[in-house]
């Protein structure tokens, strides 16, 4: 290992060690959501400790995407319409956003375009799923996938303008890049950040492996590789900003290929994006 990348990696690995963990109340949620025999009055008491979440939850289930004929004010129903994954969901990306926007390092990611990114990610993966298996998709851990698949980049300085000047002249992917010229790529610094903080296995491996689907071991592998073919949609559609300039053909074929979708299909959903990709906004509010 060169011993500049030795050094940046050395950095990046402090920086990490220094995030703060998890706030308490939101660590407390994930806990009961992943309980399914969890009351629901406790997971009030603790969703009620949190003023921004609670008016988060009010939002969305008194959204026109609920379509209720009353507005909903206890906050034990909104918890039992909405259920206990949306409620971890919209607890976990809350806190996540905020933290990515306050300590994104690069001016050469705008925080804009990485978001439009991060949900056409999460969208297209839901579409793709529901195109193979007929509805049976998890919006939830879809869009929450697809808004962390990229957590790792927000670590990367100015430095970062290097690996972005060489993607955009070569025809090299992402990964590559950063390795040459950082030594260390966004999946590596997503993994560290994702143990860190203590996700579950479905999202760490989504964020870890999702341009290499075949490594992440288990069940959640075919879910890694929904989230790898909705970042390559993402990436040839231009759906935000990633730095991916040369999404892979073969590649592509690959993973279609893994999930036994066609070409066809996965172009097909530009029909349903765009309406989804409003709702996913809505919904994460974001």
């Amino acid at each position: 290992m060169q011993v500049k990348h030795r050094i940046y990696r050395e950095k990046i690995e402090t920086q990490v060690e220094q995030l703060p963990v998890l706030p308490a109340t939101v660590k407390g949620i994930i806990e009961l959501c992943s309980s399914p025999d969890a009351p629901v009055d406790e997971l009030s008491v603790l969703v009620g400790a949190d003023p921004l979440l609670s008016r988060q939850l009010f939002k969305l289930v008194n959204s026109a995407h609920y379509g209720l004929v009353s507005e909903i004010t206890s906050l034990s129903r909104a918890i039992t319409l909405l259920g206990f994954n949306t409620v971890k969901t919209l607890a976990l990306s809350a806190v996540v956003i905020k933290a990515v926007s306050r300590t994104m390092n690069t001016r050469n990611l705008p925080i804009a375009g990485f978001w439009t990114h991060s949900v056409s990610v999460g969208v297209a993966a839901l579409l793709l799923d529901r195109a193979r298996h007929a509805g049976s998709a998890d919006r939830d851990d879809y869009l929450l996938g697809g808004l962390l698949h990229d957590l790792g980049k927000v670590f990367f300085g100015s430095e970062y303008q290097e690996v972005l000047t060489m993607v955009e002249n070569e025809p090299l992917s992402l990964i590559e890049a950063e390795k040459q010229v950082l030594g260390i790529d966004h999946q590596e610094i997503g993994l560290l950040i994702a143990r860190k903080w203590n996700f579950d296995e479905n999202l760490i491996r989504c964020i870890g492996f999702h341009h290499n689907p075949p490594a992440a071991e288990g069940q959640e592998r075919q879910q890694v590789t929904f989230i790898a073919l909705g970042d390559v949609y993402s990436n040839i559609y231009d759906l935000g900003y990633s730095g991916n300039f040369y999404p892979s053909e073969a590649g592509l074929k690959q993973l279609l290929s893994r999930v036994d979708l066609r070409l066809s299909e996965f172009a097909g959903i530009r029909d349903s994006f765009e309406d989804e990709y409003l709702k996913a906004r809505v919904f994460l509010q974001i």
